[in-house]
């Protein structure tokens, strides 16, 4: 058998699977492959990592419940090594369940990074009068709160404060400033929004199609109204109001303007996405 550090045979390259040739030294290759002891070393790998999430917990860079569920997964990953029946299919259910919020900030950072210029330029083109600046200007700053505050909820696990949160009784109001600053995004988002359908709807001449500033505002609070929703409590008045005028305003506006007309879609999937979120929205019945 020729030696693993032995020059290629004449005409011989070294190459991978990967490259779609076959010509590769056996010999070379199993010297540059640490597949075998990979899998032989797992089952440490996998104790090794389960004590690097403790430790990330004991200096507070994870929530204590978080690193409770990641060592769950990976001593369950550890069993099954055990028992010879860890599959990679297995790793990667376990790596996605490791980043529910993550890849949702992940998302609402590229949806914000893609529309802002968009939106940015559209204000500063199509806005008319002291009206339209307000408008626009007011629905981009939203937009930018929402994104931010959004983030911020989703990494801290508060679902999307209720209209009634922030204007209800006092003593049923939202405590904390991110959700104090979302709560209010969240409405004036839902009161531009209302405009703009019923613009849309009753005075469709000289009006333009928010495309890129609405679906920036909307993302945010898609994504918390399906990851962080309160899983109890009654549907709140106002939310229901707002989910039926966007559902059929959008339904109206699509059918009046035309499949052809593509920012009348966005717009149109946007106010459908917002009603939806609206549609969803919990709160704890006020103590009688």
């Amino acid at each position: 058998m020729t030696a693993p550090n032995a020059p290629p045979a004449k005409g011989g390259i070294a190459r991978t699977d990967a490259t779609g040739r076959v010509e590769m030294i056996p010999e070379l290759l199993a010297w540059s492959s640490s597949l075998g002891d990979d899998r032989a070393f797992v089952r440490e790998d996998i104790l090794g990592s389960a004590a690097h999430v403790t430790m990330l917990a004991k200096v507070g860079l994870i929530e204590a419940g978080d690193a409770q569920k990641l060592r769950g997964a990976l001593l369950a990953m550890y069993d099954d090594a055990i028992k010879g029946t860890l599959v990679l299919a297995t790793v990667i259910l376990i790596m996605v369940s490791c980043l529910p919020r993550k890849m949702p900030v992940a998302a609402t950072a590229a949806v914000g990074g893609v529309l802002l210029g968009i939106a940015v330029e559209k204000m500063l083109l199509e806005s008319f009068g002291v009206w339209g600046w307000g408008r626009w200007g007011l629905l981009l700053a939203a937009a930018l709160v929402a994104s931010l505050a959004g983030a911020d909820s989703l990494m801290a696990g508060r679902p999307l404060p209720a209209l009634v949160d922030l204007i209800g009784p006092k003593e049923g109001r939202v405590k904390h400033p991110g959700g104090i600053l979302l709560g209010g995004a969240h409405a004036l988002i839902c009161v531009l929004a209302a405009g703009i359908a019923l613009g849309f709807v009753f005075d469709p001449r000289y009006q333009d199609f928010p495309y890129a500033s609405l679906p920036f505002a909307v993302v945010p609070l898609v994504l918390l109204a399906f990851l962080e929703r309160p899983q109890t409590g009654e549907r709140p008045l106002a939310e229901t109001a707002f989910a039926a005028l966007f559902a059929i305003a959008a339904i109206y506006i699509a059918l009046n303007e035309g499949v052809r007309n593509w920012q009348s879609l966005w717009m149109c999937g946007s106010l459908a996405a917002l009603a939806v979120t609206l549609w969803r929205a919990r709160v704890e019945p006020a103590p009688e």
